[in-house]
């Protein structure tokens, strides 16, 4: 789906090359104009206010409900929603009914996720904290060690350069989620890690012969819950390529409704 901007019946946006927009966007979108106003879970006539009740009824749910298909797969989603159809149908069930659904099909225990984002209205935001390398400089000295005290006099005439890297991850959020977290070196290795999130942050440590080039929370974007993507990636130098192939696709159009609006007056 592409954002429908136009002029005059003209699809500008499409004449721009502005970046298509789903669907999954548009309802993370909604769901970030008032995140902490009011849980899915509520009366009609209690939330908020009338915007509330409508993001609520239909742009969050969607948010949680792709955030669930990730993180469960989506033959594992099907089945469950399938299910609870089968089994509901022409019937009155509740959000308490499609949980244990579910778990049943699923053979796992989800209520944590429904508990935060269901019941809840607390954010979820991971961060990228603290990225540093640092080389490695060769010992000289006096050094307490396990086969005991050692001395290094006289430094080695050349050697490989080897890195220290570390990479802090935090949670800025009260939410908790199971996150990606993806690590690259300039030699081109990854490096992949899997946190649970419960604790504030986490560091990872490596000793590589190359520094950290990026770093990528969550790289598959599965979790649309997250409120914040701009702070989940950091990159050791900018990449300013698709920042200039925009604005020279702007200037280009700009300067052509300016020339033809010039040549009507």
């Amino acid at each position: 789906m592409i954002l429908p901007l136009r002029l005059r019946g003209l699809p500008l946006a499409r004449w721009l090359g502005l970046p298509r927009v789903g669907w999954d966007a548009v309802n993370r979108a909604a769901y970030l104009a008032a995140p902490k106003a009011d849980s899915i879970v509520r009366n009609a006539w209690e939330y908020y206010d009338g915007s509330n009740y409508g993001i609520n009824s239909y742009m969050r749910p969607g948010v949680v409900l792709r955030t669930l298909e990730n993180y469960l797969g989506e033959q594992a989603m099907a089945r469950a929603l399938r299910t609870f159809f089968q089994r509901w149908r022409f019937r009155h069930p509740t959000t308490h009914d499609f949980i244990r659904v579910v778990n049943e099909v699923t053979g796992r225990d989800m209520q944590w996720f429904f508990d935060q984002f269901v019941f809840g209205s607390n954010i979820l935001d991971y961060r990228v904290g603290e990225v540093g390398s640092r080389e490695i400089g060769v010992e000289r000295g006096v050094f307490d060690r396990p086969e005991g005290r050692t001395t290094v006099e006289k430094r080695p005439e050349r050697r490989d350069k080897l890195y220290e890297s570390e990479v802090k991850i935090q949670r800025e959020g009260e939410a908790i989620f199971p996150v990606s977290i993806r690590i690259r070196f300039k030699d081109g290795h990854v490096e992949q890690r899997e946190w649970d999130g419960r604790y504030r942050w986490v560091k990872y440590s490596f000793e590589r012969a190359t520094r950290v080039e990026r770093v990528v929370i969550d790289p598959e974007r599965k979790i649309l819950l997250d409120a914040n993507f701009a702070n989940n990636s950091y990159t050791a130098r900018m990449q300013a390529g698709p920042l200039l192939k925009w604005a020279a696709n702007l200037l280009f159009w700009v300067q052509n409704l300016l020339l033809a609006a010039s040549a009507v007056a």
